[in-house]
């Protein structure tokens, strides 16, 4: 990334360095030409784009596996995000959440653009805990989500 922008970004790297910690560090550089932490993703570090790094995910049901070991409560984050969102919400008998409320693209104060019957009769059909979020990749948490 700082070869590909010539400039030394103010970055500690670590294991928990994700894409989001990236952006803001271009973002935040005065000597990039990028303004927005999505145009970082659209330009730079999106899939197939010049310093996009790809990751090895393990297989679905060994993940469940090794996050079992590590966590009290597995949850599927924003079903409606990837490509086939049927087939991700019918891995969640296999969970204990999904990710119900969640900003998918919606103007401020605007209805969601998900199909809401569908993930509510997944949280119906498998009793699953239903959680909200902003994914915690901007600076404000809590953007959406459960109220009290």
């Amino acid at each position: 990334m700082e070869r590909e922008l010539d400039v030394e970004l103010a970055l500690s790297v670590s294991r928990r360095t994700g894409r989001p910690h990236i952006a803001r560090a271009v973002v935040s550089h005065p000597e990039t030409p990028f303004e927005s932490i999505e145009s970082v993703f659209q330009e730079l570090i999106g899939t197939g784009r010049p310093c996009f790094v790809s990751r090895d995910v393990p297989a679905f049901d060994r993940a469940v596996e090794l996050l079992r070991e590590a966590a009290q409560v597995l949850s599927l984050a924003h079903p409606f995000r990837y490509p086939d969102p049927e087939a991700a919400l019918d891995r969640c008998g296999a969970l204990d959440a999904v990710e119900r409320y969640y900003p998918y693209d919606r103007p401020a104060g605007g209805e969601p653009a998900i199909d809401t019957d569908l993930i509510d009769s997944v949280i119906a059909e498998y009793d699953l805990l239903e959680t909200g979020g902003s994914d915690a990749h901007g600076e404000e948490l809590g953007m959406d989500g459960l109220d009290r």
